[in-house]
């Protein structure tokens, strides 16, 4: 007799997972190959479309001892079944609720966490940008300082050397910021 399954099919129990396959595997659907493997039947299939076409068909029922035969659902059963959803519907929703609210409030906590190292990073790179700005003032006697962020800053005798070579404004962008 078929009866409904009481449990899903599990199609990612060997996703991303690595499996040995037999050189000759890869040919035909007989054996054990790369794919969705039957046992009673010792067939492989490629895709999880042709695997369950495969777990509803006559071969793999007789394969593993089952009739075609349906049986049939009394209205207490139906009944049952009905109740049975209706529960577990109102589980999940409850459940979802609750996670929800503390799912939003993680991600409330996590952006006022992004936004402050963000504001830290802008405060770094001013305060690094005002200390090369402070020694190009000051002047370093003819050799080129280089920030962190990879700004070169060059005296007067360092640019006027780089356009003599035919560097006009140095590698960077001519965007100002």
């Amino acid at each position: 007799m078929i009866s409904a399954r009481r449990e899903r099919i599990n199609f990612e129990e060997n996703l991303n997972k690595t499996q040995l396959v037999p050189g000759g595997a890869a040919v035909g659907k007989k054996g054990k190959g790369a794919g969705f493997y039957c046992e009673a039947c010792d067939l492989t299939y490629k895709d999880s479309l042709q695997w369950v076409d495969h777990l509803n068909s006559k071969q793999h029922l007789v394969a593993t001892g089952k009739t075609a035969e349906v049986e049939r659902a009394t209205l207490e059963d139906v009944l049952k079944r009905l109740e049975w959803l209706k529960r577990q519907k109102q589980q999940r929703e409850r459940g979802e609720d609750w996670d929800l609210k503390k799912r939003l409030e993680e991600r409330a906590i996590q952006e006022e966490e992004e936004r402050r190292q963000k504001r830290e990073k802008r405060k770094e790179a001013k305060k690094r940008k005002r200390a090369v700005e402070i020694k190009a003032e000051e002047g370093v006697g003819g050799q080129a300082v280089a920030a962190e962020d990879g700004d070169v800053v060059m005296d007067d005798d360092a640019a006027m050397m780089a356009r003599m070579m035919g560097f006009s404004g140095g590698f960077g962008t001519t965007k100002k910021s």
